[in-house]
Protein backbone atom coordinates (compact mmCIF):
# COMPACT_ATOMS: atom_id res chain seq x y z
CA UNK A 1 0.00 0.00 0.00
CA UNK A 2 1.25 3.54 -1.10
CA UNK A 3 1.18 6.45 1.31
CA UNK A 4 1.31 10.11 0.17
CA UNK A 5 2.99 11.91 2.27
CA UNK A 6 4.39 14.80 0.48
CA UNK A 7 8.18 16.15 1.21
CA UNK A 8 7.01 19.39 2.29
CA UNK A 9 5.30 18.12 5.46
CA UNK A 10 7.69 15.44 6.41
CA UNK A 11 10.54 17.87 6.74
CA UNK A 12 8.51 20.61 8.23
CA UNK A 13 7.19 18.03 10.91
CA UNK A 14 10.49 16.28 11.48
CA UNK A 15 12.92 18.86 10.85
CA UNK A 16 11.32 22.33 11.73
CA UNK A 17 8.86 21.05 14.63
CA UNK A 18 11.44 18.22 15.61
CA UNK A 19 8.75 15.74 16.12
CA UNK A 20 10.05 11.61 16.28
CA UNK A 21 8.96 9.55 13.95
CA UNK A 22 6.48 7.72 16.08
CA UNK A 23 4.77 11.12 16.75
CA UNK A 24 4.29 11.89 13.08
CA UNK A 25 3.59 8.17 12.46
CA UNK A 26 0.48 8.49 14.67
CA UNK A 27 -0.83 11.78 13.62
CA UNK A 28 -0.47 10.65 9.71
CA UNK A 29 -1.91 6.95 10.60
CA UNK A 30 0.59 5.25 9.63
CA UNK A 31 3.78 2.93 11.05
CA UNK A 32 7.06 4.21 11.98
CA UNK A 33 8.62 2.05 9.85
CA UNK A 34 7.00 4.10 6.77
CA UNK A 35 7.64 7.30 7.92
CA UNK A 36 11.19 6.25 8.52
CA UNK A 37 11.35 4.88 5.23
CA UNK A 38 10.16 8.37 3.33
CA UNK A 39 13.10 10.02 5.03
CA UNK A 40 15.44 8.12 3.70
CA UNK A 41 13.80 8.28 0.28
CA UNK A 42 13.50 11.91 0.55
CA UNK A 43 17.38 12.36 1.76
CA UNK A 44 16.32 13.54 5.19
CA UNK A 45 18.97 13.16 7.55
CA UNK A 46 17.53 10.69 10.19
CA UNK A 47 18.85 11.41 13.62
CA UNK A 48 21.17 9.36 15.62
CA UNK A 49 19.50 7.68 19.22
CA UNK A 50 21.46 9.89 21.51
CA UNK A 51 20.24 13.41 19.18
CA UNK A 52 16.07 11.79 19.14
CA UNK A 53 16.84 11.40 23.01
CA UNK A 54 17.81 14.80 23.26
CA UNK A 55 15.19 16.54 21.25
CA UNK A 56 12.50 14.79 23.03
CA UNK A 57 13.59 15.19 26.14
CA UNK A 58 13.67 19.24 25.30
CA UNK A 59 10.16 18.49 23.29
CA UNK A 60 8.73 16.68 26.52
CA UNK A 61 8.15 13.67 24.23
CA UNK A 62 8.02 10.13 25.40
CA UNK A 63 9.91 7.44 23.19
CA UNK A 64 10.78 3.74 23.35
CA UNK A 65 8.57 2.15 26.44
CA UNK A 66 7.34 5.21 27.50
CA UNK A 67 5.29 5.90 24.93
CA UNK A 68 4.33 2.19 24.16
CA UNK A 69 2.93 2.40 27.58
CA UNK A 70 0.47 5.00 26.51
CA UNK A 71 -0.24 3.58 23.02
CA UNK A 72 -0.46 -0.32 23.49
CA UNK A 73 -1.06 -0.36 26.89
CA UNK A 74 -1.55 -4.30 26.90
CA UNK A 75 1.74 -5.13 24.49
CA UNK A 76 3.73 -3.04 27.11
CA UNK A 77 2.61 -5.13 29.73
CA UNK A 78 3.27 -8.14 27.89
CA UNK A 79 6.63 -7.07 26.97
CA UNK A 80 7.28 -5.78 30.52
CA UNK A 81 5.84 -9.23 32.29
CA UNK A 82 8.54 -11.29 29.44
CA UNK A 83 11.23 -9.13 30.52
CA UNK A 84 10.82 -9.43 34.41
CA UNK A 85 10.35 -13.17 34.09
CA UNK A 86 13.54 -13.28 32.50
CA UNK A 87 15.32 -11.50 34.49
CA UNK A 88 13.91 -13.75 37.08
CA UNK A 89 15.28 -16.71 35.74
CA UNK A 90 18.65 -15.28 35.32
CA UNK A 91 19.16 -13.99 38.31
CA UNK A 92 18.20 -17.22 39.88
CA UNK A 93 20.72 -19.54 37.73
CA UNK A 94 23.12 -16.96 38.48
CA UNK A 95 22.72 -17.19 42.40
CA UNK A 96 22.71 -21.24 42.27
CA UNK A 97 25.63 -21.76 39.78
CA UNK A 98 27.90 -18.60 41.74
CA UNK A 99 26.65 -17.45 44.94
CA UNK A 100 30.07 -15.84 45.61
CA UNK A 101 30.00 -13.95 41.89
CA UNK A 102 26.42 -13.39 41.99
CA UNK A 103 26.66 -11.85 45.64
CA UNK A 104 30.15 -9.59 44.49
CA UNK A 105 28.30 -8.47 41.04
CA UNK A 106 25.65 -7.29 43.20
CA UNK A 107 27.48 -5.33 45.37
CA UNK A 108 29.41 -3.54 42.60
CA UNK A 109 26.05 -3.10 40.78
CA UNK A 110 24.91 -1.48 43.88
CA UNK A 111 27.85 0.90 44.43
CA UNK A 112 28.54 2.09 40.48
CA UNK A 113 24.60 2.75 41.01
CA UNK A 114 25.43 4.99 44.07
CA UNK A 115 28.60 6.92 42.52
CA UNK A 116 26.37 8.05 39.51
CA UNK A 117 23.33 8.76 41.25
CA UNK A 118 24.33 9.61 45.04
CA UNK A 119 20.70 10.84 45.30
CA UNK A 120 18.90 8.25 43.37
CA UNK A 121 17.67 6.14 46.42
CA UNK A 122 16.30 9.75 48.14
CA UNK A 123 14.54 10.52 45.23
CA UNK A 124 13.02 7.35 44.81
CA UNK A 125 11.92 7.31 48.47
CA UNK A 126 10.39 10.87 47.80
CA UNK A 127 8.05 9.26 45.28
CA UNK A 128 7.36 6.26 47.13
CA UNK A 129 6.34 8.61 49.99
CA UNK A 130 3.97 10.80 47.98
CA UNK A 131 2.43 7.90 46.52
CA UNK A 132 2.42 5.34 49.33
CA UNK A 133 4.01 3.11 47.57
CA UNK A 134 6.87 0.48 48.62
CA UNK A 135 7.62 0.69 52.64
CA UNK A 136 5.59 3.40 52.83
CA UNK A 137 2.04 1.48 51.61
CA UNK A 138 1.16 0.48 54.67
CA UNK A 139 0.23 -2.98 53.77
CA UNK A 140 3.51 -3.69 52.41
CA UNK A 141 5.06 -2.39 55.22
CA UNK A 142 3.14 -4.70 57.84
CA UNK A 143 4.44 -7.64 55.90
CA UNK A 144 8.01 -6.35 55.71
CA UNK A 145 7.44 -5.91 59.47
CA UNK A 146 5.87 -9.43 60.01
CA UNK A 147 8.69 -11.64 57.79
CA UNK A 148 11.56 -9.54 59.37
CA UNK A 149 10.30 -10.47 62.74
CA UNK A 150 9.80 -14.15 61.75
CA UNK A 151 13.17 -14.47 59.90
CA UNK A 152 15.01 -12.21 62.30
CA UNK A 153 16.42 -9.95 59.73
CA UNK A 154 17.09 -6.22 59.09
CA UNK A 155 15.95 -4.39 62.18
CA UNK A 156 14.90 -7.71 64.07
CA UNK A 157 18.60 -9.12 63.65
CA UNK A 158 20.31 -9.01 66.99
CA UNK A 159 23.62 -8.36 64.90
CA UNK A 160 22.03 -5.03 63.40
CA UNK A 161 20.18 -4.57 67.02
CA UNK A 162 23.44 -4.34 68.67
CA UNK A 163 25.64 -2.40 66.17
CA UNK A 164 23.17 -0.04 65.88
CA UNK A 165 23.11 0.60 69.71
CA UNK A 166 26.69 0.56 69.91
CA UNK A 167 27.35 3.09 67.14
CA UNK A 168 24.78 5.44 68.72
CA UNK A 169 25.88 5.86 72.20
CA UNK A 170 29.44 5.81 70.60
CA UNK A 171 28.00 9.47 68.85
CA UNK A 172 26.17 10.46 71.28
CA UNK A 173 27.23 8.93 74.53
CA UNK A 174 24.56 11.56 76.52
CA UNK A 175 21.54 10.57 74.43
CA UNK A 176 19.75 8.70 77.20
CA UNK A 177 20.51 11.80 79.92
CA UNK A 178 19.18 14.15 77.38
CA UNK A 179 16.28 11.80 76.72
CA UNK A 180 15.73 11.78 80.75
CA UNK A 181 16.07 15.13 81.11
CA UNK A 182 13.08 15.68 78.60
CA UNK A 183 10.90 12.91 79.56
CA UNK A 184 12.10 12.86 83.52
CA UNK A 185 10.75 10.55 85.76
CA UNK A 186 6.76 11.63 85.05
CA UNK A 187 7.58 10.34 81.46
CA UNK A 188 9.38 7.21 83.00
CA UNK A 189 6.88 6.22 85.11
CA UNK A 190 4.37 6.62 82.93
CA UNK A 191 5.69 4.34 80.62
CA UNK A 192 6.08 1.46 83.49
CA UNK A 193 2.25 2.12 84.19
CA UNK A 194 1.68 1.39 80.60
CA UNK A 195 4.28 -1.70 80.26
CA UNK A 196 2.46 -2.94 83.35
CA UNK A 197 -1.31 -2.58 82.07
CA UNK A 198 -0.44 -3.76 78.84
CA UNK A 199 1.47 -6.65 80.09
CA UNK A 200 4.77 -5.87 77.81
CA UNK A 201 8.56 -5.06 78.15
CA UNK A 202 9.74 -6.89 81.52
CA UNK A 203 5.87 -6.80 82.46
CA UNK A 204 5.55 -9.64 79.69
CA UNK A 205 6.90 -12.20 81.82
CA UNK A 206 6.23 -13.60 85.54
CA UNK A 207 7.88 -12.27 88.62
CA UNK A 208 9.86 -15.55 88.80
CA UNK A 209 11.30 -15.10 85.81
CA UNK A 210 12.22 -11.51 85.85
CA UNK A 211 13.81 -12.80 89.06
CA UNK A 212 15.86 -15.35 87.54
CA UNK A 213 16.57 -12.94 84.34
CA UNK A 214 17.80 -10.38 86.68
CA UNK A 215 20.35 -12.39 88.74
CA UNK A 216 21.60 -14.38 85.59
CA UNK A 217 21.91 -11.33 83.10
CA UNK A 218 21.73 -8.25 85.23
CA UNK A 219 24.93 -7.95 86.36
CA UNK A 220 26.26 -9.47 82.93
CA UNK A 221 24.63 -6.82 81.15
CA UNK A 222 25.79 -4.24 83.20
CA UNK A 223 29.24 -5.29 82.72
CA UNK A 224 28.76 -5.20 79.08
CA UNK A 225 27.41 -2.24 79.07
CA UNK A 226 30.05 -0.41 81.16
CA UNK A 227 32.91 -1.74 78.91
CA UNK A 228 31.24 -0.15 75.90
CA UNK A 229 30.89 3.47 78.04
CA UNK A 230 33.37 6.49 76.57
CA UNK A 231 33.77 7.35 80.81
CA UNK A 232 36.71 5.95 82.07
CA UNK A 233 38.53 6.98 84.92
CA UNK A 234 41.87 5.48 85.86
CA UNK A 235 40.78 2.37 83.85
CA UNK A 236 38.09 1.98 85.34
CA UNK A 237 34.49 2.42 83.15
CA UNK A 238 31.50 4.20 84.01
CA UNK A 239 28.11 4.04 83.38
CA UNK A 240 27.54 7.72 82.59
CA UNK A 241 29.40 11.12 82.92
CA UNK A 242 27.49 12.02 85.71
CA UNK A 243 28.69 8.04 87.50
CA UNK A 244 31.90 8.98 86.78
CA UNK A 245 32.05 12.77 88.46
CA UNK A 246 30.79 10.78 91.89
CA UNK A 247 33.10 8.23 92.07
CA UNK A 248 35.91 11.24 91.22
CA UNK A 249 34.21 13.03 94.28
CA UNK A 250 34.34 9.85 96.52
CA UNK A 251 37.05 7.81 95.74
CA UNK A 252 41.15 8.22 95.89
CA UNK A 253 41.18 5.69 93.05
CA UNK A 254 38.10 3.00 91.90
CA UNK A 255 39.03 -0.74 92.04
CA UNK A 256 36.88 -2.99 91.01
CA UNK A 257 34.55 -5.22 93.15
CA UNK A 258 36.39 -3.76 96.16
CA UNK A 259 35.22 0.45 96.49
CA UNK A 260 33.71 0.61 93.31
CA UNK A 261 31.17 -1.75 91.12
CA UNK A 262 30.91 -4.28 93.74
CA UNK A 263 28.84 -7.56 93.32
CA UNK A 264 26.18 -8.96 95.10
CA UNK A 265 24.44 -12.06 94.13
CA UNK A 266 23.39 -10.99 90.67
CA UNK A 267 22.94 -7.67 91.55
CA UNK A 268 25.85 -4.16 91.35
CA UNK A 269 26.17 -1.77 93.91
CA UNK A 270 28.04 1.30 92.68
CA UNK A 271 30.42 2.19 95.59
CA UNK A 272 31.87 0.70 98.72
CA UNK A 273 34.67 3.28 99.66
CA UNK A 274 37.36 2.34 101.88
CA UNK A 275 39.45 3.91 104.47
CA UNK A 276 42.21 5.48 102.03
CA UNK A 277 38.88 6.64 100.54
CA UNK A 278 37.38 10.75 100.88
CA UNK A 279 34.03 10.35 101.40
CA UNK A 280 31.52 7.94 102.72
CA UNK A 281 34.05 4.98 104.05
CA UNK A 282 32.34 2.07 104.81
CA UNK A 283 29.14 2.88 103.69
CA UNK A 284 27.43 1.48 100.53
CA UNK A 285 27.04 4.24 98.06
CA UNK A 286 24.35 4.06 94.94
CA UNK A 287 23.83 7.26 92.37
CA UNK A 288 20.47 6.85 90.26
CA UNK A 289 18.66 9.79 89.43
CA UNK A 290 16.19 8.35 88.22
CA UNK A 291 14.48 4.39 88.17
CA UNK A 292 12.96 3.59 84.46
CA UNK A 293 10.70 1.01 86.17
CA UNK A 294 9.00 4.25 87.85
CA UNK A 295 10.17 3.56 91.29
CA UNK A 296 10.61 6.77 93.59
CA UNK A 297 13.89 7.52 95.19
CA UNK A 298 12.54 5.89 98.58
CA UNK A 299 11.06 2.80 96.69
CA UNK A 300 14.29 2.47 94.97
CA UNK A 301 16.04 3.05 98.15
CA UNK A 302 14.23 0.27 100.05
CA UNK A 303 14.90 -2.16 97.18
CA UNK A 304 18.50 -1.39 97.48
CA UNK A 305 18.24 -1.77 100.76
CA UNK A 306 16.86 -5.22 100.89
CA UNK A 307 19.54 -6.85 98.37
CA UNK A 308 22.27 -5.97 100.80
CA UNK A 309 20.18 -6.94 103.86
CA UNK A 310 19.13 -10.53 102.25
CA UNK A 311 23.13 -10.74 101.72
CA UNK A 312 24.91 -10.07 105.01
CA UNK A 313 25.03 -6.66 105.00
CA UNK A 314 22.15 -5.32 107.13
CA UNK A 315 24.36 -3.55 109.64
CA UNK A 316 26.02 -1.23 106.45
CA UNK A 317 24.57 2.09 105.79
CA UNK A 318 23.36 2.73 102.22
CA UNK A 319 23.11 5.83 100.84
CA UNK A 320 21.39 6.82 97.11
CA UNK A 321 22.47 9.74 95.67
CA UNK A 322 19.37 10.80 93.32
CA UNK A 323 20.39 13.58 91.75
CA UNK A 324 23.15 15.78 90.18
CA UNK A 325 23.17 18.89 93.13
CA UNK A 326 25.79 16.64 95.01
CA UNK A 327 27.86 16.79 92.67
CA UNK A 328 27.86 20.66 92.15
CA UNK A 329 27.96 21.16 95.59
CA UNK A 330 31.25 18.74 95.21
CA UNK A 331 32.90 20.93 92.82
CA UNK A 332 31.84 18.82 89.77
CA UNK A 333 30.13 20.42 86.88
Amino acid sequence: MKYNIPKEVLYQKYIIEKNSAIIIGKELNVSTSVIRNRLRKYKIQVRSLSEARRVNKNKGQLMGFALLKIINPNKFKEIQDKSIESSKEYHKKYREEDPEGYSKRQANSAKMSHIKHPDLGKRVDEINRKNNKGIHDPKVRERAIETNKKLKKGLYDPKIQSMGGKIAHQKHPDLASRMGKLGGSKGGKKAAITNKKNGTSIYGITKEQRIKNGKIGGSRSMEKLRENSPYIWQNVNFMSKAEMKVAQIILNKPILDINCHIKVNGGIIDFYPQKEDKKFQGKFVEYHPRDWNGLTPEEYYNKRRKLLDENGFKDKELIVIDNQKFIKQNGGK
